[in-house]
């Protein structure tokens, strides 16, 4: 209770010092104001060619302060550049010296990237080749095999006609001679008796030979 009556009065304590600098700023621009009114035409002008010649005195020094500024920082500009050139100043190194640490750490930074890629193309290279050659040693043993395969088959194919046409070979060589007009008919063993004597279809064909002969 007694903080806020403390504070009430402080508020009302500020308040009241408030409104009396209110009046007095007030009863000066009255004050002020009179003063103007009461002033001659003399006095007036005198007072007008006193503010226009500090006006003038105040716009001549800033004309020259402008002027004597530029001309500083153009010496400074020149000191500037020579020290750059000579490699002397301090800023200048001290920024060269940042930009060629920042520079540094991005080229390593390039050079990792670099490498890294690098490293990752020549693996993806060694596995397609890997690859590739694999698959060209399956598809020259596939081919091999096949190759191989197929002249085992050839082989066999000949050999099992070679047997074939040695079987028709001998079939053929065990018959009898067929017979021509210049032949006689062949002679078969059961044609023949056990005693050397012609069957009577052997001495039939000789004598129809014989007939033919004295009839010539």
């Amino acid at each position: 209770m007694s903080d806020n009556l403390s504070g009430r009065r402080k508020r009302g304590r500020g308040r009241e010092r408030g409104g009396l600098r209110g009046n007095g700023r007030k009863v000066e621009t009255e004050e002020r104001k009179a003063k103007e009114l009461a002033m001659t035409e003399e006095e007036y002008q005198e007072t007008k060619r006193k503010l226009l010649r500090i006006a003038v005195i105040a716009e001549t020094q800033y004309n020259e302060l402008r002027k004597q500024l530029k001309k500083n920082k153009e010496q400074e500009y020149l000191e500037y550049k020579a020290l750059v050139d000579r490699g002397e100043c301090p800023e200048f190194l001290l920024g060269k010296a940042e930009a060629d640490e920042k520079l540094k750490k991005k080229l390593e930074i390039n050079e990792t990237r670099y490498e890294l890629k690098m490293a990752q193309i020549q693996d993806e290279y060694e596995a397609e080749t890997a690859i590739n050659e694999t698959q060209h040693d399956d598809q020259y043993t596939y081919a091999k095999d096949r190759f191989i395969t197929f002249f085992e088959e050839l082989i066999e194919e000949k050999t099992k006609r070679q047997r074939e046409i040695g079987l028709i070979m001998g079939a053929l060589l065990t018959l009898p001679p067929l017979p021509t007009p210049t032949s006689q008919r062949p002679i078969f063993v059961e044609d023949v008796d056990p005693n050397r004597r012609q069957t009577r279809s052997r001495s039939k064909a000789m004598r129809n030979e014989e007939e033919s002969s004295t009839s010539k």
